[in-house]
């Protein structure tokens, strides 16, 4: 139903899970449907779990005469459908879950639509525009769950653009296309807090350009030839994403096509066992941990990798002492290092309990063993904090090799202390 109960025809229903991408939590969306002329809807074929349901208007939007778009001005609070979660909220934090077992049917009743401010956001692209061909301007992601982008704008030859029927709160609006060979490519973006008014004068820097570098190995340890690749991970917000990689050749040198103007940490994915990722130098300045800002021009990414990784290896263990098999052993370091997934390792333990941890870089890290672990959720330090007492602190040397024998985290302690917490 809309906001004045009256049936809502052609609403997007999406059910779907929580998952932590990259450290972000977000909703895994798991089947959809469109509510009919009546409003009624129906989600068939859904694996048994613990689900969260949206519900949105379906939004076509292009700016031109086929589809125009409403023309809200600044000022005005053009109200319209947007994301309401299950039973009639906006926020998906205080959303009830549904628990979906297997062959059962669920009568959820009425599910109203609630109404939100639409707004502009307007401003320009600063850039070489003759790079931007068939390029839009776009909301690439919410800052909460929730992250696909369905809205874009036109970019007008003075670089400007006009992004319309936007919703109040934190986004991320960027300029991104479609190359042939690469798929989707972002030539830049901004972080912007959009308030009732909208915003005027949005400005985002679009000077996507090559960067190369080379990858050297400490002590002359030249791996085997193997795929590696140098990632690039955007260093602004509390929860990095991955933005760019490019291969890393035999001699060592890499290109990155298109890097867009930003900050950003380096990691290399793929290394052998017993090497990490040492150092990180961009025109000699260090970058390893604080990352670095790219602008374009002429700039070399130097970066060596360590031959002397550290080890932690044991056995899991329940609350008798005795070993778990299957558990999900997991590093996480005592000062939040998100964007450099290196410093958050994550395997299984085996059959008897045993499991081990390769290329780890020296510092003070925890370590915890789930019996169930979503995704990277321990890159989340609101997540992981909640179960230090279950966890155990220790310090790595280069080189080290440290036994350690954490206890079981049972998947039903962590639901009741997620619980608990406000967290579902």
């Amino acid at each position: 139903m809309d906001e004045d109960g009256d049936p809502f025809e052609n609403g997007l229903l999406q059910i779907g899970q929580i998952q932590y991408i990259e450290g972000r939590r977000t909703l895994s969306v798991g089947g959809y449907a469109a509510s009919g002329d009546s409003g009624e809807f129906k989600l068939l074929r859904i694996v048994p779990g613990r689900y969260f349901l949206r519900v949105s208007e379906r939004i076509r939007w292009a700016q031109d005469e086929r589809a125009p778009v409403r023309n809200v001005k600044p000022g005005e609070k053009d109200m319209q459908p947007y994301d309401t979660y299950y039973p009639g909220l906006r926020d998906l934090t205080g959303a009830t879950p549904i628990e979906i077992r297997p062959g059962q049917d669920i009568k959820l009743g009425d599910v109203k639509l609630l109404n939100a401010p639409l707004v502009h956001v307007r401003g320009k692209v600063v850039g070489d525009l003759t790079q931007l061909t068939g390029a839009r301007v776009v909301r690439l992601r919410r800052e909460t769950a929730g992250s696909a982008w369905t809205l874009g704008a036109d970019i007008a030859k003075d670089g400007s653009f006009d992004l319309a029927n936007m919703p109040t709160g934190e986004f991320t609006i960027a300029v991104a296309g479609q190359q042939p060979e690469r798929g989707e490519v972002v030539y830049g973006w901004t972080p912007v807090l959009i308030g009732e008014n909208g915003i005027e004068g949005a400005v985002i820097h679009a000077g996507a350009a090559p960067l190369s570098g080379v990858v050297r190995f400490e002590s002359g340890s030249q791996p085997t030839p193997r795929q590696m690749w140098v990632r690039l991970s955007e260093a602004a917000g509390p929860s990095p994403i991955a933005v760019a990689r490019g291969l890393i050749g035999t001699d060592g040198s890499f290109q990155i096509p298109t890097v867009a103007p930003g900050s950003y940490f380096a990691d290399v994915i793929g290394l052998p066992s017993g090497m990490y990722l040492k150092n990180v130098e961009i025109n000699g300045q260090q970058a390893t941990d604080k990352g670095f800002s790219w602008t374009g021009g002429d700039a070399s990414l130097q970066i060596l990798i360590g031959a002397k990784a550290a080890t932690v290896t044991g056995v899991v263990q329940d609350s008798e002492g005795r070993p778990v098999a299957g558990a999900t052993v997991t590093l996480v370091p005592n000062t939040p290092m998100p964007g450099r997934p290196r410093y958050y390792p994550s395997v299984t333990a085996d059959q008897q309990g045993r499991y081990q941890i390769t290329n780890t870089p020296p510092g003070q890290y925890r370590v915890y063993a789930w019996e169930s672990l979503t995704g990277s959720a321990h890159w989340d330090p609101d997540f992981t904090r909640l179960f230090d007492s279950r966890s155990e602190r220790f310090s790595l040397a280069e080189g080290e090799i440290s036994t350690l024998s954490p206890k079981i985290i049972t998947t039903s302690y962590m639901q009741e202390t997620l619980q608990k917490a406000g967290r579902r």
